[in-house]
């Protein structure tokens, strides 16, 4: 007997199946919509939020040290700070401890003055020499703001510490960065101090040594200024 197949998909039978399951057919976008919005929250509440503390660099001077020597946001990461720094937490020094501590010239000021600053360049009718009087000024006072302040991130999600924890870390850190470098680098000694070597004989029976002796009495002045 010979067998027959119908091998012909009918539309009909089709449309009258999806209308059969239509219910299925609309909950499945609205239930993968679901599942993406629950995906993208979970990888927000794990992203990496880091705590942030500014910190007033006291005693730097147009970005160098007391002794002249050029300041950088690096030096608060220093070997021998982030040894020390680790010590006194209780933390292993390893190479995730480092990374997971990051200091830049910041100030908190920062965002305001750009929002102000980027008010007054979307005024119509500006003249290039207005603009660029207006970018100096901006270039100024971010320069003012951030020259005297450091920000510390500290990412504590990955050193698996508590928000607690890493606010502990980042208060810390510029007090151990000032006791290494005061003892260790010498920071505050004042090369103003280097030419005021005492002089024990001064002879004012000439001219020559009068003005030689005033100047060396001008130059312990400025030296007792110094000191004070």
């Amino acid at each position: 007997m010979k067998q027959e197949f119908d091998d012909e998909i009918s539309l009909s039978d089709i449309v009258l199946k999806l209308w059969q399951r239509r219910g299925l057919v609309c909950i499945l976008p609205l239930l993968f919509g679901i599942l993406g919005a629950i995906a993208v929250l979970a990888m927000a509440t794990q992203a990496k939020t880091p705590i942030v503390h500014y910190v007033s660099l006291t005693g730097i001077e147009k970005g160098a040290y007391p002794n002249g020597v050029a300041f950088s946001p690096k030096d608060m990461r220093a070997p021998e700070v982030l040894a020390a720094l680790s010590e006194r937490m209780g933390i292993e020094n390893d190479d995730d401890f480092a990374e997971a501590i990051s200091v830049s010239l910041g100030a908190p000021t920062t965002g305001g003055i750009l929002k102000k600053y980027g008010e007054r360049l979307s005024q119509k009718g500006l003249q290039s020499a207005e603009i660029d009087a207006i970018n100096a000024e901006l270039n100024e006072e971010l320069r003012r703001a951030t020259e005297k302040t450091a920000a510390i991130a500290i990412d504590h999600q990955s050193l698996g510490m508590d928000e607690d924890r890493a606010k502990q870390l980042a208060v810390l850190l510029p007090q151990v960065w000032a006791e290494v470098f005061t003892t260790q680098f010498r920071v505050l000694d004042n090369t103003q101090l280097s030419g005021t070597a005492q002089i024990e004989y001064l002879s004012l029976q000439t001219s020559a040594g009068t003005l030689e002796a005033n100047d060396h009495v001008n130059t312990m002045l400025v030296a007792l200024e110094t000191l004070e």
